[in-house]
């Protein structure tokens, strides 16, 4: 059974006779209207043996990551984790069921409203029970926003480098001659360069390696007279979003 505890939704009766407070520590008051709700109460229910007061501590998001908070009977939850495991995208999971107190995020980011999952992003912004399309949507604004960190020993950025290899028949971006990133690409009559993949090592993503072969790729297309057909969806992306290379669409 639960109770509403100044509107919070924390008061569970766990077993017969117990009665188990899930507070939170910054929230020490809480446990003061508790008490004032058994004692308000006390003549229409009986008051439980045991009030054992469970303190919990609330889950701090880490900022540099992805949380997202759900439940395991949820199949939106369900399909949000494997879109990011099949992304390769890192995320802290926050399961609802073992922690109910963090409910409370889900509320504060949705108005009252109990709809999971609830995905906080890096960059501040948050979704609500997201579909597909709009995941692979965010995911691409945050491959294309990420900037590569300036070394904090030498204070130098490092060496990018966009390259055309003709014989591999790619684009290769080299950051201080190690190559990370690859654009594929196959050449059509009048001009037209097609693009079906462009992809990062994994020991280097999330870094904006992608955006910056981009960018490398089409400057040179735009100085040999050539167009693109970005059937990759990131190299569709990139140019939707960077309305100045749009002329160099096919």
């Amino acid at each position: 059974m639960y109770l509403e505890v100044c509107g919070h939704r924390g008061v569970t009766l766990a077993r017969p006779r117990t009665l188990h407070l899930h507070l939170y520590r910054s929230r020490p008051w809480l446990q003061f209207a508790a008490y004032l709700l058994l004692y308000q109460t006390s003549e229409r229910f009986e008051i439980p043996d045991t009030v054992q007061c469970i303190m919990s501590e609330r889950h701090e998001p880490n900022p540099d990551t992805i949380t997202m908070y759900g439940a395991d009977w949820c199949g939106d939850c369900i399909r949000a984790k494997s879109f990011f495991d099949a992304n390769e995208m890192a995320f802290d999971y926050v399961d609802l069921v073992e922690h109910p107190h963090e409910t409370d995020v889900v509320l504060e980011h949705n108005g009252g409203v109990r709809k999971i999952p609830l995905v906080l992003y890096p960059d501040g912004s948050f979704q609500i029970e997201p579909t597909n399309d709009e995941l692979e949507a965010k995911r691409l604004e945050l491959a294309a926003s990420e900037n590569h960190p300036v070394d904090e020993h030498t204070s130098e950025a490092p060496l990018h480098d966009v390259i055309e290899n003709a014989d591999e028949g790619r684009f290769e971006l080299h950051v201080n001659g190690e190559i990370v990133s690859v654009a594929e690409y196959s050449e059509r009559a009048g001009g037209q360069v097609v693009i079906p993949h462009v992809s990062t090592d994994p020991a280097h993503r999330g870094q904006g390696h992608a955006g910056r072969l981009m960018d490398g790729v089409l400057s040179q297309l735009r100085s040999s007279e050539r167009k693109i057909v970005p059937v990759c969806p990131f190299a569709a992306h990139h140019i939707n979003t960077n309305p100045h290379h749009q002329d160099l669409v096919a």
